[in-house]
Parts: C-alpha cells; sequence; structure tokens
C-alpha cells in the first residue's frame, strides 16, 4: 500500500473520529418558571415511565400563604398535571421516592418526633397525607429521619439516634411502623441501601472495622421486614474492603463491586469484585494503578512520577498506598455485564482571616466536595474487569456528597456529563478509547439573541434513553427589554 493510500486511510480515520465525538447535543425542549433562589425551592425528579416530577416550593410573598405545588412533565416537557399541596409552612422537605405507581414526599417538622408522608398517584396527581408520631411506636422522640425507599407498599426508613443507625419499616396501607433489629448498627455503618424491585429485596451494604480491618455484611430482606439473607465478606489479604454496591436482579447471580484500601480504611487503593452466593469464588482486586485511565487527569509529568515512585516500592516489595476518596453510584446492566461509575473526591478548605471573638485569625472554612474525576468500569457477569476509561472533571465542587457526574448510553457509546454554572461539560467514550476530555456546551435560553448573565444552583440528571434533563436557575436577558430571573428545565439529546 503507497503512502499516499496510508495517508487518506490515516485522514479519513481522523476525519470520522471528529465527527463522532465533536457533535453537540440538540436542546429541543425548554420550561422556564418564575423564581429565584432566595425566594423558592424546587425540586427535580426523573420517573420510571421517562416523564419528570417537580415539586416547587415558593415563599416570595410574606403577605401570603406559602404555596406547595407539583407538576408532571411529558418528554417534551409539556406539562401533564399539576396541584398544590395544602401543607404547613413549617414543613421541610427531607427527601422523594417514587416507584412506578407513585411519588412519595417525606417532610419533617419543627416536632422533631413527627413527619408527614405524602403519597401522590402518578398517573392522575390524587394524594393522600399521613402524619406520623414516632412516640406512637414506642421509638425515641428524637430519632432522625434521612430517607427512604419503597418496596411493595412498604417504606423502608433510614434513621438515627444520636449513636446508631436505626432502620423502620412503614407499611404504608396499615401505617404501622416497626423496627428492623438485624438493622441497628454504628451510626457510620450503613454503606449501601438498595430496593431490588426484580427481587422484592430490601438489600443493606454495612461496613464493619476493628480498627485494623474492614470487613463487609450484606444483609437482605423482604419487602415487610423478614430477614431473608446474610452474607459477610472479608479480605484474607492485608486489605480492608470499604464499601460496595451490589447488581440488581437475579438473587444467584448478585456481584459486589466495590473499593478496598491499605490500612487507612479513608483511602481506596482501588476496586473489588466477588459473587456474593459463590462460595467458591475469591475476591478480585484492582488496584487503580492496574487501570489504562485512572490517572488521566492528571498532567504527564506527574502520572509518570507517579508511576517510577510505585515502581520502586514494587522493586523494595513494599506497598505504594493511593489516598482516594471514592463515591460509587449504582450499577448498570448492559449487553455484555456491567457498568460501574465513581467519582474521585476531597473536602476542601480555604482559610478565613475574620476575626471572631477573640479566635485566631486563620480558621479553616469547609468549602464543599471538589471532584478531580470519574471513572467508568465494565466488568463481565463473573465480576472480570472488561475496560476502564475516565473523565476529567473541570470546577466541579458541590456543597454536599452528591452524584456529580450523570451518565447515560446511546448506541456503543457512554455519555459522562455534568452541570458547570452557565455549561454542560461533556465527554462521549466508546471502551477505552481515547477522546476529547473537554467538551462543552451551553446551557440554551428561549430565543438564540438572549443571553443568560447569570447561573446558580445547576444540575443536570439522566433522565431516559440518550436525554438528561437541566435544570437551575438563571437571569436572562433579552435584547432591549428587562432581565427575568427564572428556574429552567432544559431537555438535553445526544444523538
Amino acid at each position: 500500500m503507497s503512502k499516499a493510500t496510508w495517508f487518506l486511510l490515516f485522514t479519513f480515520w481522523i476525519f470520522q473520529s471528529y465527527i463522532a465525538y465533536s457533535q453537540e447535543p440538540v436542546q429541543p425542549n425548554r420550561v422556564e418558571f418564575e423564581a429565584t433562589t432566595s425566594d423558592s425551592h424546587f425540586e427535580v425528579y426523573p420517573l420510571q415511565d421517562s416523564t419528570l416530577f417537580v415539586y416547587a416550593h415558593d415563599y416570595s410573598d410574606l403577605s401570603t400563604k406559602e404555596t406547595f405545588t407539583f407538576s408532571k412533565f411529558d418528554q417534551e416537557l409539556n406539562k401533564i398535571w399539576s396541584g398544590q399541596i395544602p401543607i404547613q409552612e413549617d414543613y421541610r422537605l427531607q427527601h422523594i421516592f417514587a416507584d412506578h405507581n407513585f411519588i412519595y414526599i417525606l417532610f419533617l417538622t419543627y416536632k422533631p418526633w413527627e413527619f408527614v408522608l405524602l403519597r401522590i398517584n402518578s398517573f392522575n396527581a390524587a394524594y393522600s397525607e399521613v402524619t406520623y408520631d414516632l412516640r406512637d411506636y414506642d421509638l425515641p422522640a428524637d430519632l432522625r429521619i434521612e430517607s427512604f425507599k419503597v418496596l411493595n407498599n412498604n417504606a423502608y426508613l433510614i434513621a438515627y439516634d444520636l449513636r446508631h443507625l436505626i432502620v423502620l419499616n412503614l407499611d404504608l396501607q396499615t401505617d404501622q411502623i416497626k423496627t428492623i433489629p438485624a438493622l441497628y448498627d454504628k451510626a457510620d455503618a450503613l454503606a449501601t441501601f438498595n430496593a431490588d424491585t426484580a427481587t422484592q429485596r430490601a438489600e443493606f451494604v454495612l461496613s464493619e472495622s476493628n480498627g485494623r480491618i474492614g470487613r463487609l455484611q450484606v444483609k437482605r430482606f423482604d419487602e415487610i421486614g423478614n430477614l431473608r439473607s446474610i452474607k459477610i465478606l472479608q479480605s484474607k489479604l492485608n486489605r480492608s474492603l470499604i464499601t460496595s454496591q451490589l447488581s440488581p436482579g437475579d438473587s444467584s447471580q448478585k456481584i459486589m463491586v466495590g473499593t478496598y484500601s491499605l490500612r487507612d480504611m479513608r483511602y481506596a487503593q482501588g476496586l473489588f469484585t466477588s459473587q456474593l452466593f459463590n462460595e467458591q469464588s475469591d475476591i478480585i482486586y484492582y488496584d487503580f494503578k492496574s487501570f489504562r485511565h485512572f490517572f488521566d487527569y492528571m498532567r504527564k509529568g506527574r502520572r509518570e512520577r507517579l508511576y517510577r515512585k510505585a515502581a520502586r516500592f514494587k522493586a523494595k516489595d513494599k506497598d505504594f498506598r493511593l489516598r482516594y476518596r471514592i463515591l460509587l453510584h449504582d450499577i448498570i446492566y448492559y449487553e455484555k455485564g456491567m457498568l460501574l461509575v465513581a467519582e474521585a473526591y476531597y473536602p476542601q478548605y480555604s482559610s478565613s482571616s475574620t476575626y471572631n471573638y477573640g479566635l485566631a485569625p486563620l480558621a479553616r472554612v469547609f468549602d464543599g466536595y471538589r471532584y478531580t474525576h470519574t471513572i467508568a468500569c465494565a466488568f463481565d457477569k463473573e465480576g472480570k474487569l472488561i475496560w476502564d476509561n475516565s473523565f476529567t472533571l473541570r470546577d466541579a465542587l458541590q456543597e454536599n456528597l452528591i452524584e456529580n457526574t450523570q451518565l447515560i448510553r446511546t448506541g456503543d457509546k457512554i455519555i459522562m456529563a455534568y452541570s458547570d454554572e452557565k455549561n454542560i461539560r461533556y465527554k462521549i467514550i466508546q471502551q477505552d478509547s481515547v477522546t476529547k476530555d473537554n467538551s462543552k456546551v451551553a446551557v440554551l435560553a428561549n430565543e438564540p439573541n438572549e443571553k443568560v448573565t447569570e447561573a446558580e444552583r445547576t444540575g443536570l440528571l439522566s433522565w431516559y434513553n440518550n436525554v438528561f434533563i437541566a435544570y437551575g436557575y438563571q437571569r436572562v436577558r433579552p435584547p432591549g427589554g428587562p432581565a427575568r430571573n427564572v428556574f429552567y428545565l432544559n431537555k438535553v439529546v445526544f444523538e
């Protein structure tokens, strides 16, 4: 083959790669609500039927009663139904969960022993409201309820007292609450909680440590709170298991994918996999240094120095310990096995020079959680790593530790994306291929000639198929007219 032919083929391959990975997403639909961060609060929740639930709390007019509004939108962001909730002004939204039929909203009140559960019919917007008094069920009056999930008309509520984790089972048909004695542990024990509708099991992964070695305990319950299985997973090597996710679906084929450490359980050294109910299978460990793309977020020189240092440790038969905090996402099934997304982060602090009642002038102030990069790992059905890739995160800071990066699949491509104020940053990957790592697109206003001058509390969620939903507060200035303050919903589609 001639040099000219080779050149043409290479040029064609480059062109095809550019076309495949440079296509910007489109934003065909948008909804705006007149709002600012100081007078309203919104929650956006994708539903299982590919619609969208939006909760709004408006407290802009102090002379009138505060309003609580809920709405459902279709895939083109047309409103399907909407209604107002006549609840008390002191109610504080704590958690939202939805199954196929209902949307559940948990409110706390100024009374520490009281909580309110609102259940909205997803099809016709009919709702019911029940107030629960913990004292009626011989429960501690200062119990702090944080979150919940529903499994076949039974809610599992995660609660805490001063020192312990306590799990409650609420029968939504009889309104009876009972504690789950098998789930009473240290306050920081809960690593993962899943409601697996395929197997009708509530699954809890608990992290346990004796101060030197950490292990994981998996407890699975039926929908009414009966314990069905216990599995303890502990490394036979000098490794501590930190946390784990469980694959959804078939009980007999459950896979655990989690993080492990060397001594210090605050930091992850790598990932592990294990077949939950196969006593013959060993734990498989994947040190982050063995991943192809884990350190791609580093500059080339820093990455090379790290590998040289690791090689020196290996030559001396010593462990080269890494110091990564890792947030695991839920496991996703796809055609060839399982997909795990995880984000590396660290708590960020700044110094304050403000004097305060004679205290030192330089005090550490917590700014939030800084995310450095996201990894995507594919495993086969036995837990063996197939490929890995990563996404470098820029300007990714969150007040709370949440899933910052969102993921969708379209064909053989995977899109990882997150909100960055006025923009959406994203990366399109095909397995472990190396692609552009810093693509971004502006969040569009209603009209092309309108300018977004400010953006606050923005976010991005995976919605359905190849679609994200972007949301947040904006100040939008049209040409020749007054600016408007809005909360927006933008449909973002990757072809």
